[in-house]
């Protein structure tokens, strides 16, 4: 059998004859077909333009935000939440206010941190799967733990750790928070059992809580005169934070490895 453009050209052995077979231009579409129907069934719909746009700006903002780029961030997040709302999507109308409260968080604008996890908050609460509460949730414990608020922030915190548990989420990063918060406070045991809890709720697929959660064991470490565990505790939560590049994680492992070398010399 050979190729010859748009047709067929069928040699049979043994007869005088030729049988051309020709082929549809269409012919792409006629093998899509049948993988479809080997599939079992059409593909979904492509995306309205407006929603295409708005998880593209998402996706972008999140490539920043990682990156520490905050207020680049923002701009694709700010484009992400408008090309929500024309694609009156409510999971992605949330998740851009609290992406943008968290990158004005992060560049230290507690007043707009505020207002788009208000919104957040309330947008999320009165729909009746809740979608993203439990970021939301976390967002406004870290503002309130910035703001000196610790009480306010321990409750966000649990309320999310409880929230993300009903969902059948992780609730490994709330757990994180809330160790960081009682080694703040200087609350040993419930800083220990917090670390143990938020280990045992990460696994390898949970790349930034994971970092967090060794971070936090290494510190314990650390307070308890092991050395030798808090460096390769440590060292593993450095060596994940550099894979995901994430760069709130690399300056926390930065800070507690050299508090451990000043405790090694």
């Amino acid at each position: 059998m050979c190729w010859r453009g748009d047709k067929i050209k069928v040699k049979v052995r043994g007869r005088k004859a030729r049988a051309r077979l020709f082929i549809f231009r269409r012919l792409p579409l006629l093998l899509l077909t049948l993988v479809l129907g080997a599939c079992g069934g059409p593909l979904p719909p492509p995306d309205s333009y407006n929603l295409a746009e708005a998880k593209d700006n998402l996706g972008q903002g999140n490539h920043w935000y990682e990156r520490g780029c905050y207020r680049e961030a923002e701009r694709f997040y700010l484009g992400g939440l408008e090309a929500a709302r024309l694609s009156d999507n409510v999971l992605l109308i949330i998740r851009a206010q609290n992406s943008l409260g968290t990158a004005a968080l992060a560049s230290g604008d507690h007043n707009a941190a505020a207002s788009y996890l208000e919104q957040a908050l309330n947008l999320a609460s009165a729909h009746p799967q809740q979608p993203e509460l439990e970021k939301v949730l976390g967002n406004l414990g870290a503002l309130a733990f910035k703001l000196g608020r610790n009480a306010d922030a321990h409750d966000f915190w649990i309320k999310a750790s409880e929230t993300a548990e009903e969902k059948d989420l992780s609730a490994a990063p709330y757990y994180c928070d809330l160790a960081r918060l009682y080694l703040a406070e200087g609350r040993k045991e419930e800083f220990s059992a917090m670390v143990y809890k938020a280990m045992a709720a990460t696994n390898e697929s949970e790349a930034f809580s994971r970092a967090d959660a060794l971070n936090l064991a290494g510190r314990e470490a650390m307070g308890d005169n092991d050395l030798a565990k808090a460096e390769e505790l440590l060292r593993e939560a450095l060596e994940l934070d550099q894979k995901t590049e994430n760069t709130t994680g690399l300056a926390q492992d930065t800070e507690a490895l050299g508090l451990l070398m000043v405790k090694l010399e």
